[in-house]
């Protein structure tokens, strides 16, 4: 079992002992999916999930009331990877993390060592063969193959060139 983080406990909500989770998930809409999520390492089967513009809003199984939510305050909350369906063309960062890029032609560029979101955009930092940092937009024209099994990532060269961007 692989479990990966999709939230923070916020606060209790109301006196049934809800629990208002800040989501750290590409979409809120995940929580919609699973049966179950674990804090503490413990499996807590979920009664209710609902989603709004402020948080998502869990009722777990063994969470009675306000006073034992209140317990989890401040607390992470996991789901099993496999318990959460992703569109084809979307990867778990921790996935793509150390997957080698390389260009069409297989030149070697380097190594992913982290990857942001701005402004709805994903941007990939690779560490160079040659120990220099990169950072690039992830953008659909330029991505040849993802391949997070085999950890390795083909790009086109030319729009890399265009979109790319050095650290000193």
């Amino acid at each position: 079992m692989s479990l990966i983080l999709i939230g923070k406990i916020a606060k209790p909500q109301g006196i049934r002992g809800e629990l208002k989770i800040q989501p750290i998930a590409d979409s809120p809409e995940v929580f919609d999916s699973l049966k179950k999520v674990y804090i503490d390492g413990t499996a807590f089967k979920i009664y209710s999930a609902r989603i709004t513009p402020g948080g998502v809003y869990l009722v777990l199984g063994g969470i009675a009331d306000r006073n034992a939510a209140e317990t989890y305050r401040g607390k992470s909350v996991y789901a099993e990877k496999d318990d959460i369906p992703l569109p084809e063309d979307r990867w778990f960062i921790e996935d793509v993390i150390d997957c080698a890029v390389s260009f069409e032609n297989q030149e070697p560029l380097g190594k992913i060592t982290d990857i942001v979101t701005r402004g709805g955009t994903d941007f990939y930092t690779v560490k160079t063969d040659d120990g220099k940092i990169v950072s690039f937009p992830f953008l659909k024209d330029m991505v040849v193959e993802v391949n997070v099994s085999s950890k390795r990532i083909i790009i086109k060269k030319e729009k890399f060139d265009e979109v790319a961007f050095y650290e000193d």
